[in-house]
């Protein structure tokens, strides 16, 4: 059984994604402050948790989390994240964000294609290295960093229905249906070189 952890300061979502990873057959506990989640890291590593981004008090404990359970992955619920600070939490070892109004399907879907996947993350740099142009590639890293159209269409300078396009177009290519399993791609090859 895939021991899950849930960190985040609203007992309610803490509650609900309980049920929901439970009924999906993770071992799954909680923690609903700093403390408790470094308590819980030490004492029993997860092997993937989620974290909602507002209940860490900076990057220093994501630092601490990868020294406590280096095998960890870790996945964020984060609202917004500007493209910066996304950019340092993947060099912080995050898997990556998703945004907490992702439905408790997509995210159990999501943890569970992480964990059984068999992808390296080389192996997935190396087919879209080959497969995607840069372009391409950093539209991909910034649907797995949780990024909005609107946020994608503004980075990459261009419009909504273009990223809806690139979207289809890459789903098709890749062999992936939806934005979950696409954003699975970004998240495997999180090291990935992106250019632009």
């Amino acid at each position: 059984m895939t021991k899950l952890l849930i960190a985040t300061c609203q007992p309610v979502l803490a509650r609900g994604f309980e049920a929901i990873f439970v009924t999906a057959g993770f071992e799954v506990s909680v923690a609903y402050d700093v403390r408790e989640l470094h308590t819980r890291f030490l004492g029993h590593p997860p092997e993937i948790a989620v974290l909602e981004y507002a209940l860490l008090p900076g990057p220093g404990i994501l630092d601490d989390l990868r020294k406590a359970a280096p095998r960890c992955r870790l996945l964020l619920l984060a609202r917004h994240l500007p493209e910066p600070t996304r950019a340092s939490l993947a060099e912080l070892g995050v898997y990556g964000a998703v945004p907490p109004t992702v439905s408790p399907a997509e995210l159990v879907e999501l943890v569970k294609a992480i964990v059984s996947s068999g992808w390296s993350a080389a192996s997935i740099a190396a087919r879209l290295g080959h497969l995607l142009n840069a372009t391409e590639r950093r539209f991909v890293s910034l649907v797995a960093q949780g990024a909005q159209d609107r946020e994608i269409a503004a980075l990459m300078q261009c419009t909504e229905r273009r990223v809806g396009s690139l979207r289809r177009q890459l789903s098709r290519r890749l062999e992936v249906e939806g934005r979950c399993e696409l954003a699975l791609y970004g998240l495997a090859a999180k090291d990935m070189e992106i250019a632009g």
